[in-house]
């Protein structure tokens, strides 16, 4: 893929008219452009005259890497080394409720997604704002489930982990409205990568991601880095963020969030913490 809009697709031979149906059902342009050889060529073609050949080889496994230094920031030992015991304690409890409500990490999420028309195309069958969003696959009873999720703070503590728990978290979001996640694709936000320090979190952050993604069996279908992501204070907090694409074979097996019916029973999963009376 050249980007999002543009993929390739290598197609047995034979079965072109049949993939030119699937396109034209579901309103995508494709062209053929080329066929598959066995000399390990790369071959272009303009106007009748080869104008490139290059081996396969040299844009795939024998590709040259390009190595940047990398360093653990400092900023991580100083965290080990905190002991949260000693912070203060909230002296208001009023005015810190009303101060979380206030973030945007826990305020209602509807003035960003009400902005678009989720009902486009007849097809959504859990809107935005639930774990995840469902579109029908018409003519079957299947879904795709699709959720988006992020977490700086966690990288920012722990790359490597913060790269597994978002990549896990997506996955729980496309489970819980009952598919079973098939695939992501990611966009990574970071600081400059010639700084070593950012370099290493980064690094950190992909091994983490594609840790998850071998544990759950979901391929990286593409995505997208944006670096040099700094302002006059300083680089912002390592982000990935992770789109997940879940599958539900079934719709009657489609579950949502809220409360069904009056005397439905209700489960608590994990152990119960210390809560407010």
């Amino acid at each position: 893929s050249e980007s999002q809009e543009r993929m390739l697709v290598i197609v047995k031979k034979g079965k072109e008219k049949e993939a030119q149906k699937i396109f034209i059902k579901w309103d995508l342009h494709a062209i053929p452009i080329g066929k598959v050889t066995s000399d390990g060529i790369f071959k272009v073609k303009e106007k009748g005259k080869f104008v490139a050949k290059i081996p396969v080889k040299a844009l795939t496994d024998d590709a040259p890497f390009y190595y940047r230094q990398k360093i653990k920031p400092n900023y991580l030992k100083e965290l080990k080394n905190l002991d949260i015991s000693t912070l203060p304690l909230v002296k208001d409890l009023n005015i810190a409720f009303l101060k979380m409500l206030s973030s945007p990490n826990i305020a209602n999420k509807a003035w960003i997604f009400e902005q678009y028309d989720h009902m486009v195309g007849t097809n959504t069958i859990v809107f935005p704002g639930s774990d995840s969003a469902v579109v029908r696959i018409k003519g079957t009873k299947k879904a795709l489930a699709i959720s988006c999720d992020g977490n700086g703070r966690y990288s920012y503590l722990d790359p490597y982990e913060g790269g597994k728990i978002i990549v896990a978290e997506a996955a729980r979001n496309v489970v819980c409205v009952g598919a079973k996640p098939i695939a992501i694709t990611n966009c990574l936000n970071f600081g400059t990568p010639t700084d070593p320090e950012i370099f290493w979190q980064f690094t950190q952050c992909v091994e983490g991601m594609a840790k998850s993604c071998r544990e759950l069996e979901t391929p990286v279908t593409g995505g997208n880095v944006s670096f040099y992501n700094e302002n006059p204070k300083g680089a912002i907090d390592p982000t990935p963020i992770v789109g997940m694409l879940g599958l539900i074979e079934d719709l009657n097996f489609l579950c949502t969030p809220w409360f069904k019916q009056e005397k439905d029973l209700i489960i608590l999963l994990g152990e119960g913490e210390k809560k407010l009376e």
